[in-house]
């Protein structure tokens, strides 16, 4: 039996990119709670903070002991920064 994963995905706001990505999603951030060294909710989730910055840079703020599976740092034309909750 695996946990749950928390995801941040970008989606373009067009009809057909959300027409698409009803049938796939490209996730820009995958982590979890590292087997339990954070706190996660009722359904897995970990506390991470999405923030737009610009309205073509996007910053995703995640728990320092998150295990961390993946990190983009660009989707489209949107650039992607991550920082670290202490």
């Amino acid at each position: 039996m695996t946990g749950y994963a928390t995801v941040v995905s970008l989606v373009s706001n067009t009809w057909i990119s959300r027409q698409v990505s009803t049938f796939r999603l490209e996730h820009v951030f995958v982590a979890d709670d590292n087997h339990g060294a954070i706190s996660s909710g009722a359904r897995g989730q970990i506390n991470v903070e999405p923030h737009w910055e610009t309205s073509t840079e996007l910053i995703v703020v995640y728990p320092e002991k998150a295990r961390v599976f993946k990190q983009e740092p660009k989707s489209h034309s949107v650039n992607v920064r991550y920082a670290v909750s202490h």
